[in-house]
Order: C-alpha cells, then sequence, then structure tokens
C-alpha cells in the first residue's frame, strides 16, 4: 500500500501542474494588434526664397611696400652730420634731412666758376669796346656799312665773348648742383627697412645708406580664378575707370584679434600667375600705419569692436582679402547640408512626397551656395538625412513650433475667512435641581 501512495502522488502532482499549465494557456491575454504608421518618414525642411546678394571673391596674399627705395648719395665725401633718428624702424617725412656728406670742393668750385663769370662778363666788355672803336673807324673813312658777322665789326669774336659767358654760367650751376647734392633729404614718406651709415662715414656716390620703404600706401597682390573676375571691378577691364575698383577688406590674424584695413582693387598684371594659371590683382591700402590722423576710413565688416586689433599692417603680413564684388539678384542661398551628391536637393512636395532635383550652382559660399535654376520660391528643401531616398516617397515635415507644457496645478489654499468655525458637541448635564440642560463644548 505504501509502494502504491508513493507511486501515485508524483503522478498527481504532475498531473494537476499539466492542469494549471493548460489553464494558464486558454486565459492568457492577446496582444492588440498596432495599426501601422502610413504616414511617411520625419524629415526637416527650410523654405527658400530668392533675394538679392553681394558676391564676394575671397583670396590670400603678402603684404608689400608700393615703393621700396635705397637712399644713396649723389656725391662722395665723408659724411660730416647723419640724423640722430636714423634707426631700422624710424619714420620719416619727405624731404626731411637724412645726412650731409663734405662739400667744401663744391664750394670752393662754386667760387672759382663765379670768378670765370666775371671774366667772362669783362672781356665781353672789352670786346663791346674794340666794337664801336671800329665802327667810328668805318664811318671815318665813309665806306659802305659791312654786312652783318663780318670781321671789320668784330662780329665773331662778340659772339664767342658771349658763348663764354653761357659757359662760365653753366659751370657755376654746375657747381650750384653739386653742392646741393651734398645734402641727403627722403624722398617720400617712409620707414627705415635697412641701415649701413654711420657718421664720419667715407661714402662714394652710389653707396646705400639706407632702404626706404614708403608708408602712404601697400599693396597686396592676390590670385583669383578667371571666372571670377566677370564679379570684381578692376580699373581698365570690364569697361570700369581708374577710380572704380571694388573695395577690398583686408584682414590679418594677430592671435584671437584682427587687423582689419580697407583697400581697393587698382590694377590687374598682365601676366598670369605661374603656380595656378590665376589672374593677379593688386590692392592698394591707403595709410596702412594709420600715421594720418585724418585718414577714418573704415573696412565693412563682419567683426565686433572687441575683435578688432589697433596693431599697424606691417610689410611681409600674410593676409586674407574679401573683395566686394557684383550684385546678383534672384538667387537663392542653400546651406551645404542640403546638397546630396554635388548639385542634387530632396524637396518636400505640397502631396508630402520626396522630389529630387539638380540645381545650378554659380557660386559657393564657405558655409552655403548660390543657386540660380531648379529651385523656386516657397520650395521646402530637405536638410536633415533620409535613409532610401526614391524619388515620390512618403514624408512628412517636422513640426518646429515647440508645444508650451502646461504648468502642474497646484491646490490653492483655502482663504482663513472662509474656513467653518470650530465645532461643538452637545452633552447633556444634569443641573443640582435635576433638570436637563445643554452645555456646548468647544472641540479643537
Amino acid at each position: 500500500m505504501k509502494k502504491v501512495i508513493q507511486f501515485v502522488l508524483p503522478l498527481l502532482a504532475l498531473a494537476a501542474g499539466i492542469f494549471v499549465f493548460v489553464m494558464l494557456v486558454k486565459t492568457k491575454p492577446k496582444a492588440k494588434k498596432k495599426p501601422v504608421d502610413h504616414r511617411g518618414t520625419l524629415v526637416e525642411t527650410i523654405t527658400v526664397k530668392s533675394t538679392s546678394h553681394n558676391i564676394d571673391v575671397r583670396a590670400h596674399g603678402t603684404v608689400a611696400a608700393e615703393h621700396l627705395q635705397i637712399v644713396s648719395p649723389e656725391v662722395g665725401g665723408r659724411i660730416t652730420w647723419l640724423n640722430e633718428d636714423i634707426e631700422i624702424g624710424a619714420h620719416f617725412t619727405a624731404k626731411e634731412k637724412i645726412a650731409r656728406v663734405d662739400a667744401r670742393e663744391a664750394y670752393l668750385a662754386i667760387q672759382q666758376q663765379r670768378a670765370v663769370v666775371d671774366s667772362a662778363k669783362t672781356a665781353l666788355e672789352i670786346e663791346q669796346g674794340r666794337r664801336n672803336i671800329a665802327l667810328k673807324e668805318w664811318k671815318i673813312m665813309g665806306g659802305k656799312k659791312p654786312t652783318k658777322g663780318s670781321l671789320a665789326l668784330r662780329d665773331p669774336q662778340m659772339r664767342t665773348a658771349r658763348m663764354q659767358i653761357k659757359s662760365a654760367r653753366s659751370g657755376l650751376l654746375r657747381s650750384q648742383l653739386t653742392a646741393s647734392k651734398a645734402l641727403i633729404r627722403a624722398p617720400f614718406n617712409g620707414i627705415v627697412v635697412s641701415k649701413s651709415v654711420s657718421k664720419r662715414q667715407l661714402v662714394m656716390p652710389g653707396a646705400p645708406l639706407i632702404v626706404l620703404a614708403g608708408t602712404d600706401r601697400f599693396l597686396v597682390m592676390v590670385s583669383v580664378p578667371l571666372r571670377r573676375l566677370e564679379w570684381i571691378n578692376v580699373p581698365g577691364i570690364n569697361g570700369v575707370k581708374g577710380d572704380g575698383g571694388s573695395q577690398v577688406e583686408v584682414r590679418q590674424t594677430v592671435g584671437e584679434k584682427y587687423v582689419v584695413r580697407v583697400g581697393k582693387v587698382i590694377r590687374m598684371n598682365a601676366q598670369l600667375d605661374p603656380k595656378g594659371r590665376m589672374a593677379q590683382l593688386i590692392i592698394a591700402i591707403d595709410d596702412p600705419l594709420r600715421l594720418d590722423p585724418k585718414n577714418k576710413a573704415t573696412a565693412k565688416t563682419d567683426l565686433k569692436p572687441e575683435q578688432i586689433s589697433k596693431l599697424p599692417l606691417l610689410i611681409g603680413a600674410f593676409v586674407s582679402v574679401r573683395i566686394t564684388g557684383e550684385s546678383v539678384d534672384k538667387a537663392i542661398e542653400l546651406p551645404r547640408l542640403a546638397l546630396r551628391n554635388g548639385d542634387m536637393v530632396y524637396v518636400l512636395t505640397k502631396d508630402h512626397t520626396l522630389d529630387i532635383r539638380k540645381v545650378t550652382i554659380f557660386w559657393r559660399l564657405p558655409r552655403s551656395v548660390l543657386v540660380r535654376t531648379g529651385l523656386k520660391d516657397g520650395d521646402k528643401v530637405i536638410v536633415s538625412p533620409v535613409p532610401v531616398p526614391i524619388r515620390g516617397m512618403k514624408l512628412r515635415a517636422a513640426d518646429k513650433s515647440a508645444k508650451a507644457t502646461p504648468a502642474p496645478k497646484t491646490k490653492k489654499k483655502p482663504d482663513a475667512s472662509t474656513l467653518p468655525g470650530p465645532a461643538t458637541k452637545t452633552t447633556k448635564a444634569s443641573g443640582p435641581a435635576g433638570a436637563k440642560s445643554k452645555v456646548s463644548v468647544s472641540k479643537p
């Protein structure tokens, strides 16, 4: 009997487990099917509109001096006086004295030539007296008046005397000119780039004293592609007159700030850049060191005032230039991330489907491009990624309008005046005479 029970009990437990499992399977909840979302792929779009744009040509170049001259003496001698300000980096104005060469020999030559002039004048006066005597003798003889230039009236001797005076005066002027060259002056407003002279130094004609760079104007030569010349005003090119060159913003990076100057395109080099076969434009910057207090020219820049440095623009600086070109009407500006495969864009149609279009890009900016054809005002261009772009696929635009989150509801505190008064409890009590009376007890 005990063995039967040991055999039956496991079977009963197994049967109970099977029964419970079957009941759980039969009574399990059924999942509801969620309807498939056929609204389309979610995309972000921008609405484009054609506007006017200024075409800006960007390039790089190096600053150079318009005038770079070696100042040297025209006469030889010893330096007797030297300007104390002659040092590298010193500024000089036009015709300012730089040095003086010993000119004592020139002054002696001047005195000598003055004596020669006086001697020639005396010879002419003597010859004039002889001519008068010859003319009187001729009249006394009663002969015919001699022809002009004859020896009888000493006309050849008179011409010789006059030519000797001219020669003596020319020699005097030559000596005076030599003496004036002893004083060396600055040929233009400039800054000393190098110096190779000292006081009491013996110099020869043409020996370099200093190298002076003009400060009135600096030049920047930049290379631009030939196809971009049609957007730039170059004097002598495209029918532009002398002062009608395009305005230029010249910018040099100095740490976290920028040295900004305003320039102008003044001419174009006749030779292409041998490396890139590009046109070479010459840009002029007036008063680059800001030495003229009357110069208030400022460049149109997108920099903030605190980003602009007050440092001067120096020769040899590597700068970036932005040339303001012609204005273009009815051009659409697109961000670069809207382009697909170079010149394709995705457009969300009115039917909320995908349209793939090819656009014509005529100008590229650092972060965007200008498009002429392929789009029209009001088109919605997709700027977000599309996983598998197929023309005509269903799309839906992202709603960029953020819904305001409702503020959490807070329970309003009741006004103290509206609170009910303290609750009262009525009890029965017996008086001394046993009479019943009502007593009100305040309940806190």
